[in-house]
């Protein structure tokens, strides 16, 4: 299945993919667990080397979820033509997490009277 693990691969972590954002680095995205580098495709874009540029460094999942003609199984056996390697599991997220604006949030003092969690609101006791 396009973006499973495949065994005997290098493994990057999302740091060393974030890296590789910009031509000049060679431009990497990532999708499940599969890391992909795009570099030569971006020219060829249907959408505009633009558009696919917005994924540079990370992961194209939240761009396919909005753009839907990319659920064709022909985009993603092109997008499997141009794997380096897989993500490492401990940089995935979670499916249901893919797309919560607050994933990221920061921890919170447990003093606080928490009023939400998300978006956060709380004050001091």
């Amino acid at each position: 299945a396009v973006g499973a693990f495949i065994a005997g691969l290098p493994e990057y972590s999302a740091t060393e993919v974030g890296a590789h954002d910009s031509p000049e680095q060679r431009v990497w995205v990532t999708y499940r667990r599969g890391v992909y580098d795009i570099t030569d495709f971006i020219a060829k874009h249907p959408g505009g080397g633009e558009k696919i540029s917005l994924a540079a460094g990370g992961s194209i999942e939240p761009f396919w979820k909005f753009y839907q003609q990319h659920g064709k199984h022909s985009t993603r056996a092109m997008l499997e033509s141009m794997r380096i390697g897989n993500l490492k599991q401990s940089d995935t997220i979670a499916e249901e997490h893919l797309h919560d604006p607050y994933r990221r949030e920061p921890e919170r003092s447990t003093v606080l009277k928490v009023h939400t969690q998300k978006p956060f609101n709380g004050e001091t006791p």
